[in-house]
């Protein structure tokens, strides 16, 4: 489409009026329509996500043919967002912003990134020589700190307002927020706060993170995680592996269990941040419920238990 017939620029009937000055086919019309359309309420459902812009009550979306499961409406009621799409029983919690999702996306390409950079640089050196690392561990809860800075300036001016949390997300933030840590001082509770930000919004717009994130947590003991959170937490990562189709997760679990075991065992104050944080968490608040559930079943790299017994009973049907 020419530059000076971009829908951001123009009302919705001058582009018309435009394209067909121009002898633009009709196809090329309606599909122009379309995304100006698309684009202006997309905007719409995303500045209404955002903390600084006006309540809206639901916005309708048109069904566009040959979409096997178009968006056609967007609820805000007082807590969370809900998308309704064509052909489907329930309502997907949440609104899939593209936006937000190359952005969250970005943030978990680092993370990754980095906990694998360290993992492949470090594997294979001869022990003798980590030796002269040791005085880096007076350094690595800076460097922590700074990575986690850093994600959290990526994501400041993207965050949502808390209400507008999906159910499940919204039970972790409250975690966060409201747990007492006994001896926090202030730099740690403003960590603790950025990583409130980073976490909540990569389980808000990542749904592959956030439905193995409501699978996996009610799988925790409680009394173990307080009485050896070390040794719970890494069982979990072995829970959730097992259930992994994908070597590229099962990967990052690992790689998640060293981090546990290497560095959490050094630095004290995180491991107690995230024991306490997990401890606060409502379980039965973030399980998956039955609309949760219908999301994940096209699902073909992570094993949900209640996908077992699905599979189990068409097999006796």
């Amino acid at each position: 489409m020419p530059e000076d017939l971009q829908p951001q620029t123009l009302s919705h009937e001058d582009l018309v009026k435009q394209m067909k000055d121009q002898n633009i086919s009709v196809e090329e019309l309606q599909n122009s329509v379309v995304l100006f359309e698309s684009t202006r309420k997309m905007n719409q459902i995303a500045n209404e996500m955002r903390e600084e812009n006006p309540n809206l009550t639901e916005i309708e979306i048109s069904k566009e043919k040959g979409d096997n499961h178009p968006l056609e409406k967007v609820e805000f009621p007082f807590e969370g967002v809900y998308t309704q799409m064509g052909g489907q029983k329930f309502p997907y919690k949440g609104f899939p912003f593209f936006e937000f999702v190359e952005r969250i996306d970005v943030v978990k390409k680092i993370g990754r990134s980095c906990l694998s950079g360290f993992w492949h640089s470090f594997k294979n050196t001869n022990k003798f020589r980590l030796i002269f690392l040791i005085p880096v561990l007076f350094f690595s809860k800076d460097l922590i700190y700074a990575g986690v800075f850093t994600l959290f300036r990526f994501l400041e001016r993207y965050r949502l307002k808390k209400e507008k949390y999906c159910t499940a997300v919204r039970e972790i933030y409250r975690a966060f927020t409201e747990v007492k840590i006994e001896k926090e001082n202030e730099k740690m509770k403003e960590f603790r706060l950025m990583i409130r930000l980073v976490v909540c919004m990569i389980l808000e717009f990542d749904n592959a993170y956030r439905y193995r994130a409501q699978d996996i947590l009610p799988e925790l003991d409680k009394g173990k995680l307080n009485r050896n959170p070390i040794k719970e937490l890494n069982r979990i990562m072995d829970i959730m592996s097992s259930r992994e189709r994908t070597q590229t997760i099962k990967d990052s679990c690992f790689l998640i269990k060293k981090f546990i075991s290497w560095y959490l065992r050094l630095d004290r104050k995180l491991l107690k941040m995230i024991q306490s944080i997990l401890l606060e968490i409502n379980l039965k608040q973030v399980m998956l419920d039955e609309g949760d559930k219908s999301y994940c079943m096209p699902r073909k790299d992570y094993m949900f238990p209640f996908m077992t017994k699905v599979e189990e009973n068409k097999i006796v049907q």
